[in-house]
């Protein structure tokens, strides 16, 4: 998650001095033609469209040419304009970290937006504050807003707007862990309508983020078919800009990640020399960070080195603690490499210690991203509030005109009086309303406390089952690529012992998990996933659950898990071989503060005089993994079965 930020927040510092030197032409014609034009309403268009050509590098003058605009618009009450000044003004006022103050701005421009009745200027609004939102980490807030902007894209038929909702609301989905499937989802969307405008280079970036999301979820076929159409729509891009350079880098991580050096360094290659060319060493630094990477998993010491000493020192010149961190990482590998320990171990030591200095600075990110988002929900009941005060005001007044008319026979004291008891009941209950709305105030910011803790223990569990995914998906391809059965099968083995681990992180965090494991759950999954690898040909496996047991936690969890994925396995590899028909059963029972578990299958069994602390390396796995749990193993033959007793203590 830290890297996504950092490379997020270097890519926009990028684009930021690209755009100031590449719009110099555009705005000098804007400025030309504002002194030219004497129409107001062509004069506030002017206004506009210069203040959004200088909202990132000029944000004091951007705010005062959306005044202009806002003033022209008034004076001729005309509504889109208005929309238009308002968005600027409310984005420049969020770049100057203005949050609170553009979130009010947003609002009123979404009400002129709404009174032109325009739905691009509505969707545009929608994204701009979701965006907002999805800076401090409320990606729950992001995705609700993005979501509200895409449908009214989608009413509009823009394809322009609608390639870039989705591509949010998707990398909004993605940043928040939620199911890969709406990701997949909205990077197709966003691909679909950029090809659709022949725009190749923000197709090219739907297509990589497409790619690397069914790479991520262990999807090879998928992710290899997306990475070629992403190489096809790179090269029919402009070869020589910044967006061919950017989109190349993500390809080289990409192959980087599914472990192709060859292509990696390619692409990487392509990105560092475009980025030369432009004179861009900031933007060099991230496929000078793959070039190493590339060289030391090659053992190519002599250009592992030569790129690491250059990144490094592109990244002491401008203190780029992340970078510095990753370059200082290389060279004690490096150093590794080349038996030298003592010059591995000292750079080590200055990688932790950059290390700790980069997760300082993210956590205090963290801070201040709770800090202003709290800041930025009171704001938002606040406006509620306001809203919710003025239309009963309106109500009140309304009301105590219609009796006026309707009772002009009373006397002036009887009215006196009726007035002087509905200002007391007002402001009563408006001191009630307060004092409710502080309450209110004080409740949402205790729940947004909660709410991001469970998002940070979340967003752990959620990338340890990730990673755990790539780790397993790197063993399919190794043991693809081996030529000696062994190896193969000690590789398929290490994935069913991965995937068993992941399906615990999944089954224990998923989106109505508490914290601990259903088991039966988790053993189908098991079994689903397993069976798939291991059942024999020809034959068929009947699984059977009985029993319940809800109180497992994550230390218990591991190790029962593993313990199945080896009686799952050993019975699917060796139990059925001379029958059509096989039967694995578990029986669960929880009872005294233990759990005990019956594994049986109806194949052929063991020795009766079978001794399972001297069986091979499996069973040496369930005694170790016994022990980590203080439980009890034995096996016995019965008549139809064998029978595996495990006694665990809860």
């Amino acid at each position: 998650m830290l890297n996504k930020l950092v490379i997020a927040a270097m890519l926009m510092l990028a684009n930021l001095a690209a755009m100031a030197q590449a719009e110099n032409e555009t705005c000098k014609h804007l400025r030309l033609s504002i002194s030219q034009t004497k129409n107001d309403t062509a004069l506030a268009r002017l206004y506009g469209q210069l203040a959004w050509e200088l909202k990132f590098v000029k944000t004091k003058e951007a705010i005062e040419l959306s005044e202009k605009e806002i003033a022209l618009a008034k004076a001729h009450h005309h509504y889109l304009l208005l929309a238009d000044g308002y968005r600027i003004k409310a984005l420049a006022y969020v770049i100057n970290e203005r949050d609170a103050e553009g979130m009010e701005l947003y609002d009123t421009c979404m009400m002129y937006a709404q009174r032109a009745k325009s739905l691009y200027y509505q969707a545009s609004c929608y994204s701009l504050k979701a965006g907002m939102y999805g800076d401090h980490g409320d990606y729950h807030t992001a995705i609700e807003l993005y979501s509200k902007g895409l449908e009214i894209a989608n009413k509009s038929g823009d394809a322009a707007m609608i390639a870039t909702l989705s591509n949010n609301l998707a990398e909004s989905y993605q940043s928040d862990g939620r199911e890969t499937d709406l990701t997949q989802k909205y990077f197709l969307l966003a691909l679909e309508n950029s090809l659709k405008l022949r725009n190749w280079p923000i197709a090219c970036m739907n297509s990589s983020n497409l790619a690397k999301e069914y790479l991520e979820n262990g999807l090879l076929d998928k992710a290899q078919k997306e990475l070629n159409r992403s190489i096809e729509l790179l090269n029919d891009g402009l070869k020589n800009d910044y967006q061919f350079a950017t989109n190349a880098h993500v390809l080289a991580s990409i192959f980087y990640s599914m472990g192709k050096m060859k292509e990696a360094e390619k692409y990487a290659s392509i990105s560092l020399h475009i980025m030369d060319s432009l004179q861009r060493p900031d933007n060099a630094m991230r496929p000078l960070t793959v070039l190493n990477n590339v060289y030391i998993q090659s053992k190519n010491i002599a250009k592992a080195e030569t790129f690491t000493d250059r990144l490094l020192k592109v990244a002491m010149e401008r203190n780029a603690k992340l970078y510095i961190r990753d370059a200082y990482k290389a060279k004690s590998d490096i150093a590794r490499l080349k038996n030298n320990a003592a010059e591995a171990l000292r750079f080590y030591e200055l990688y932790k210690s950059w290390n700790d200095s980069v997760f300082k600075v993210a956590r205090e990110q963290t801070i201040s991203n709770v800090e202003t988002r709290g800041r930025l929900a009171q704001k938002d009941l606040e406006v509620k509030y306001e809203t919710e005060k003025k239309q009963k005001e309106n109500e009140t007044l309304k009301s105590q005109n219609d009796n006026l008319q309707q009772e002009k026979i009373l006397a002036i004291a009887a009215c006196a009086i009726f007035i002087v008891l509905g200002l007391l009941l007002y402001f009563s209950n408006r001191r009630k309303q307060k004092i409710n709305a502080e309450l209110e105030v004080e409740k949402k910011i205790v729940e947004q406390q909660a709410i991001e803790k469970g998002m940070l223990v979340h967003e752990i569990h959620h990338r340890v089952k990730n990673n755990l995914t790539i780790l397993k998906s790197l063993l399919f391809l190794q043991a693809k690529a081996a030529s000696n059965d062994e190896t193969k099968r000690i590789l398929e083995e290490c994935q069913s012992r991965i995937q068993s681990m992941a399906l615990v992180h999944q089954n224990l965090y998923g989106e109505t998990n508490k914290g601990n494991l259903d088991l039966l759950v988790f053993l189908e999954s098991l079994f689903d996933e397993l069976s798939i690898s291991f059942r024999p040909e020809g034959s068929s496996v009947d699984f059977q659950l009985d029993g319940n047991c809800n109180e497992l936690t994550i230390t218990q969890t591991i190790p029962i898990g593993l313990m199945m994925n080896e009686l799952v396995t050993n019975s699917l590899k060796y139990a059925f071989l001379q029958q059509k028909e096989g039967i694995i059963r578990v029986e669960l029972k929880e009872e005294q503060k233990r759990l005990t578990i019956l594994y049986s299958d109806n194949g052929p069994g063991l020795k009766h005089e079978f001794d399972i602390n001297k069986g091979g390396f499996g069973f040496k796995v369930l005694n170790i993994l016994a022990q980590q749990l203080s439980a009890t193993i034995t096996y016995h033959k019965d008549i139809n079965r064998s029978v595996f007793r495990i006694e665990v203590p809860l």
